[in-house]
């Protein structure tokens, strides 16, 4: 008997240790993991998500202002393409609205490779068109042709939808904190 555990005892113990270095390395892969997870959001938020509101934010707070005095449903690229001319506050307002329009797009050309959502990939592509034809509009280049330009406005569904991502990122963050 005692043979037999001599024998089958360090079989018994190395079996167990296998057993308990596997459970343990699946844990350490499994927190590498989420910690990677966790930098890539953290990259995410920080390197597109949370400028791009920001951006949006103070365009938002600046477009406000530039319509005020304007009826309902204004749209600044229409009335640029149809020989509109902004003078004194309004001109400097537009002017500050074309800046961050140009940091935007950059913002979209550099850092798209961080988006996953589809739908918001191509919200963002119509969101840079408008960006550059409105820029164009403003120098001068297009005029006219309201038709043929018309439908390149700003996408007014891109904040909710810049919003409902940044939400489902930090949902994650959360759920990846908690594990």
């Amino acid at each position: 008997m005692l043979d037999n555990i001599e024998v089958i005892g360090p079989i018994v113990l190395g079996i167990a240790g296998m057993i308990l270095g596997y459970y343990f390395q699946r844990s350490q892969l499994k927190q590498k993991q989420r910690e990677d997870e966790r930098k890539e959001i953290y990259k995410k938020l920080n390197e597109f998500y949370g400028p791009f509101q920001q951006y949006l934010g103070k365009s938002a707070e600046l477009y406000k202002r530039f319509t005020a005095p304007r009826p309902a449903g204004f749209r600044t690229l229409i009335a640029l393409l149809e020989g509109e001319e902004f003078e004194g506050n309004d001109a400097v307002l537009l002017n500050e609205i074309i800046e961050i329009t140009e940091r935007l797009e950059q913002l979209i050309l550099s850092q798209s490779g961080l988006i996953d959502d589809k739908e918001l990939r191509d919200l963002l592509a119509k969101a840079g068109a408008h960006f550059r034809i409105l820029r164009l509009a403003y120098d001068g280049a297009l005029t006219g042709e309201v038709e043929r330009f018309g439908d390149y406005v700003y996408p007014r569904e891109l904040g909710p939808k810049i919003e409902e991502q940044i939400d489902k990122l930090r949902a994650r963050l959360d759920e990846l904190n908690t594990m």
